[in-house]
Parts: C-alpha cells; sequence; structure tokens
C-alpha cells in the first residue's frame, strides 16, 4: 500500500488520493508511480530547479505533483501538462492552463493561491503553486458533516472577502466557479481559492481570447450559458448562495433547486440565512445582492448573532 498525505492542494478536476482516507492497490499504484518517474524525465531546466516528491492527483490530461525547491527547500504544487497532447481536448486544456497562469500572476491575497512559477520543457507544461496544506471543502463536509448557520455564515463572509478584493481590480477578476472542490480548507481553519480555471477577466476578452464558460452544473450562475451573457460580481455572488445550500444541507445545490420536495424544504427550514442564500441564486441577476460587500454586512451580522 502506497500512503498519499491527507494534505494537498487541488487543482482543477482532480483525482485526488489523501492516504487517511485512500488505499490504493494494484495498476493504479503502479500508474502513479510510473507516471511520478516518466512525466519528467525530457525536463531538464525543471528539474535543475524543483524535485518532485510524489504525484497528488491527476485530472484529465494534466498531473499534480508535490515537488520541493532544490535551493530554497520549499515545497511546491507543480501542474505538469503535455503542451502537444493529442486532440481538441489536450489544446483546449493548454489553453485554459495559460490562461489560469496569467490571472494568478496578478493576484497576491491571503484568500486565493499563488503562482511562483511557469516553465516550459521538454515539450511541457509547468505551473508551481502554493502547496497548501489542508482538505477542500467537499471533502471536509463530507467528513464532519454540514455546518451550523453560524460556522457557515463566518465561511461565506470570509469568502467574501476574497472575492470582494477580486472583483476590486482593475479589470475585475470573477471567479465563476465556486463549487466546494475548489475551496480548500488550511490546517488553521481559513479557506483559499485554488482553481481559477474558469476564471473571468474583461481584459483577456476584449484581447481577443475565448471566453472559458466551464462552470460547474448546479454552482455556476445561469447568465454563464446564456449566448452573449457576461459574468459580473453576482455572478459570483450567485456561487456563494449555491455553496452555502451545501454547507447547510450536504446536499448538490442543483438538486435543491430542481426539487419541490425535502430538499428545498430543507433549505426553506433555515431562517435569516436560507433567506440571504435564496436571494443569492436569483435566476436574474438584478435580483440578488449586488456586491460581496453589501453581503458581507449582512453575513456579519448574522455571524455575530
Amino acid at each position: 500500500m502506497i500512503e498519499y498525505s491527507s494534505s494537498y492542494y487541488h487543482m482543477g478536476r482532480q483525482e485526488v488520493f489523501p492516504g487517511s482516507a485512500f488505499s490504493l492497490k494494484g495498476s493504479r499504484i503502479f500508474s502513479l508511480s510510473y507516471h511520478s518517474i516518466e512525466i519528467h524525465r525530457d525536463m531538464t531546466q525543471f528539474s535543475d530547479r524543483y524535485e518532485i516528491l510524489k504525484p497528488l492527483g491527476r485530472g484529465g490530461t494534466a498531473w499534480v505533483f508535490l515537488a520541493r525547491d532544490r535551493k530554497l527547500k520549499k515545497y511546491w504544487a507543480v501542474k505538469i501538462l503535455e503542451k502537444k497532447g493529442p486532440g481538441e481536448k489536450s489544446r483546449e486544456a493548454v489553453g485554459k492552463a495559460m490562461h489560469e497562469a496569467r490571472i494568478l500572476s496578478r493576484l497576491d491575497l491571503p484568500g486565493a493561491v499563488r503562482i511562483a512559477d511557469l516553465i516550459e520543457d521538454g515539450g511541457k507544461l509547468c505551473i508551481v503553486t502554493d502547496y497548501i496544506e489542508g482538505q477542500d471543502l467537499k471533502t471536509y463536509i463530507y467528513r464532519y458533516g454540514r455546518l451550523s448557520e453560524k460556522q457557515a455564515a463566518a465561511w461565506l463572509l470570509e469568502l467574501c472577502g476574497t472575492l470582494s478584493r477580486l472583483h476590486g481590480m482593475r479589470p475585475p477578476v470573477i471567479f465563476c466557479d465556486l463549487k466546494p472542490e475548489n475551496i480548500m480548507v488550511k490546517t488553521d481553519g481559513t479557506l483559499v481559492l485554488v482553481d481559477f480555471g474558469s476564471a473571468w477577466q474583461n481584459e483577456y476578452a476584449v484581447c481577443g481570447e475565448k471566453i472559458p464558460r466551464t462552470g460547474t452544473y448546479g454552482y455556476a450562475a445561469p447568465e454563464l450559458y446564456k449566448e452573449g451573457g457576461l459574468p459580473d460580481p453576482r455572478t459570483d455572488i450567485y456561487g456563494l448562495g449555491a455553496l452555502g445550500a451545501f454547507l447547510l444541507t450536504g446536499l448538490h445545490p442543483g438538486r435543491i433547486c430542481t426539487s419541490k420536495a425535502r430538499e428545498k424544504r430543507e433549505l426553506y427550514g433555515f431562517g435569516k440565512i436560507g433567506r440571504v442564500i435564496r436571494r443569492c441564486m436569483e435566476t436574474e441577476p438584478e435580483k440578488r445582492y449586488g456586491s460581496c460587500e453589501i453581503l458581507k454586512e449582512i453575513l456579519q451580522r448574522i455571524a455575530e448573532e
């Protein structure tokens, strides 16, 4: 049996194997071990600076590894993709990764993952980012159960602060995909946004770059799926509402929204925060809260009650 660290950075739709929760057997062990050796064999520039220690996960055409800086002795998470892999899916993945790297290069926020390096070597693209110790929010809820109203309000308030700073950038950054897998719970209990692959910044649209529309069903606002629809800060407010519904009920928000039975009644059973979440998740953006700053004031009062 191979043990994988229960601390990891989850980038994108990764298949992650924390040792405290999973045991790997047979071909899966061989596959991960083999690729951790083979995938960076021809990457001399990368290997001169970083030492790959073990795989953290995989998703689609990308692998994520734990690496150590040979000079600074610091640990990083490294996402590695084949730059010229076969098929349209591979090209889209590389384009999305470059898009994410450009946005991350402009960020320096305590609630968002930071990029440290971008290397093209041996036909591969390597994105070096913070290695965040903890677990993603989905794993946390499945492990410890749904949150109290006060704790849910406190965490939504924390995310509101991070999103407010993103929205205040020029041009604004809209996260667009606030699913729990994209949020890490650090060992100190604070939250970090980690996957900016679906994030949107108007400057890149103006420059002709294709606007990503890869938000996750149930968490992505309806306007993301409309022809010609553009995200704005209210898009993330919808995502916060959907995330809040998951934190309070443990249920996928898509299931709550489409149900007329128990799942929907369960969310309606919550008091003030239930009403806040329902307003966040209004289908029409103009019916939601106008900004994260407005939402922060309301959540602050609930968290302090």
